[in-house]
């Protein structure tokens, strides 16, 4: 087949040499009929092809050289349109049914007329699971604090969120350990090392944490901490990624210590600063139910001082 496609010897050997590349390769002539597969598009194809027969009915391994490249698509004059002006190397993207193949195809010609095209095929699962990856972290970070982390807790990288709410510059913090942004007596504690010694397991973390700004003001933030594994399951780094719920936690312990006065019974006490919107409608209700027990209280005891005391008894 090659040797009718291509005249010169010297060529011929140098395309039958894709036979030992990795590169998924397929020729076909200039009237699209498949003319060559190397071993290596041969296996990717063959892997799916239970699959691609579900789409694509006249599709078979055993018949594939010698048929036309419209057998890979169900309304193949697009393509041909396509390719009957192509000049330039081309990238495209086929889909068929649950599967997804990244083309380039280059167009061969011989004295300026066309003979065929010479087609790499690769599977583009890996790229579209990384471009989406990708595109999801990109839509977590604009809403939340990222940074990322070595196994043993050195900074790599972080977003304007998380340098933002920590107050560092990211060249600050480049390379630092983790343990800049946590309370001394925690960074020297056994439940610090096992907090990494789990990590470093595996096992991701979840909750509420004190952190420290670098204007040694204690924030917390409700974050997650996911160890990150390669393909041979080692943890490569952990990603955290984080929401500054400080001014909630505030305002929930200044509701609490407003309980707590009024389980003792002071009725003084009110909550005067603005708490975040989520919030503060419940301290004015909080402030508000405490004025009227106020004055319902204060009522009562102004009753109770004018009811006459009967001195025969």
């Amino acid at each position: 087949m090659l040797d009718r496609l291509f005249r010169s010897k010297s060529l011929t050997a140098k395309i039958s040499s894709i036979d030992s590349l990795r590169t998924n390769v397929m020729i076909s002539d200039e009237k699209l009929n498949i003319t060559y597969m190397n071993p290596a598009v041969h296996k990717l194809l063959k892997n799916v092809e239970d699959d691609l027969k579900k789409e694509l009915p006249r599709f078979s391994m055993d018949t594939l050289i010698g048929s036309n490249i419209d057998i890979f698509h169900k309304n193949p004059t697009h393509q041909r349109t396509m390719l009957a002006s192509l000049r330039q190397p081309h990238n495209a993207t086929i889909r068929v049914g649950k599967h997804a193949f990244d083309l380039l195809v280059t167009p061969l010609r011989q004295g300026g007329k066309p003979i065929g095209f010479v087609v790499e095929w690769a599977d583009a699962k890996d790229r579209l699971l990384n471009e989406d990856y990708a595109g999801q972290n990109a839509a977590i970070s604009r809403s939340q604090a990222m940074i990322e982390f070595t196994p043993d807790g050195l900074i790599i990288t972080a977003n304007e969120n998380f340098t933002g709410a920590i107050g560092y510059d990211l060249q600050e913090i480049i390379g630092k350990h983790h343990r800049i942004f946590v309370e001394p007596a925690y960074r020297d504690s056994p439940e610090y090392a096992k907090f990494w010694a789990d990590l470093n397991n595996g096992e991701f973390q979840a909750a509420e944490f004190r952190r420290v700004t670098k204007k040694g003001e204690i924030i917390t933030l409700q974050a997650t901490y996911n160890p990150i594994r390669d393909k041979s399951g080692k943890i490569v780094k952990v990603v955290k990624f984080a929401t500054d719920v400080t001014k909630r936690v505030h305002a929930v312990s200044e509701i609490g210590d407003a309980l707590t006065a009024l389980a003792e019974g002071n009725l003084e006490q009110r909550i005067d600063q603005p708490f975040i919107p989520e919030f503060d409608k419940l301290r004015t209700d909080l402030n508000q139910a405490l004025d009227k027990l106020q004055l319902t209280m204060q009522a009562i005891s102004s009753n109770t001082l004018r009811v006459p005391v009967d001195r025969d008894h």
